[in-house]
């Protein structure tokens, strides 16, 4: 989302979660862990308005955030890009809405390859939801939309000690550490009584 607002000036991104309390204590508690990482400093690089929620950059550019448990409160918005936290919380009908929020039509002097970006993130699912039907099942049912599923097991996480992800290994059963180490897609019914 920085990355974003840095490099299309003028731009407005949303940042949400089922639960507002959710990227507040979580994705929020990010941004502005990256903000000190790359030097920003606030008032000079950015505002943030804690009543709107909005952090507003030197550049014009905008990032909102908020809760995603309803699409009617999101309904009018025009955005160029969406992250979403825990993307498997929010409904597909949240999801859809957001797809028709990318419509803004503000284009900056150096937006060359700009292209609208709805991203988000989350655990392996419980259960095969509207992201496994959606990215693995209907992948290529609608060739209008540039899509994509990644996969990052824990395992490829660097900075987690080699001893951490071994005892992750012998501390679940098989089925356990496929689904949420590897992030593999599993047989949710196994083991059900």
């Amino acid at each position: 989302g920085i990355l974003l607002a840095r490099l299309y000036p003028g731009s407005r991104g949303l940042v949400g979660a089922k639960e507002y309390e959710l990227v507040r204590k979580t994705t929020m508690v990010k941004y502005f862990e990256h903000f000190e990482a790359l030097g920003y400093i606030a008032t000079k690089h950015y505002k943030f308005n804690k009543n709107e929620k909005i952090i507003k950059f030197k550049n014009g550019s905008e990032i909102l955030f908020c809760g995603l448990d309803d699409p009617e409160k999101f309904k009018s918005l025009d955005l160029h890009w969406a992250q979403v936290e825990e993307i498997s919380q929010i409904s597909d009908s949240s999801y859809k809405q957001l797809l028709s929020r990318l419509r803004n039509t503000y284009r900056g002097k150096y937006w060359n390859n700009f292209k609208y970006r709805l991203f988000g993130h989350t655990n392996p699912e419980p259960q095969k939801g509207w992201i496994y039907t959606r990215f693995v099942e209907n992948k290529d049912n609608d060739p209008d939309i540039e899509h994509r599923l990644i996969i990052a097991p824990t395992t490829n996480n660097i900075y987690l000690p080699e001893h951490f992800v071994k005892s992750l290994r012998s501390s679940f059963d098989e089925e356990y550490y496929r689904i949420n180490v590897l992030g593999e897609f599993g047989d949710y019914s196994s083991g059900l009584i």
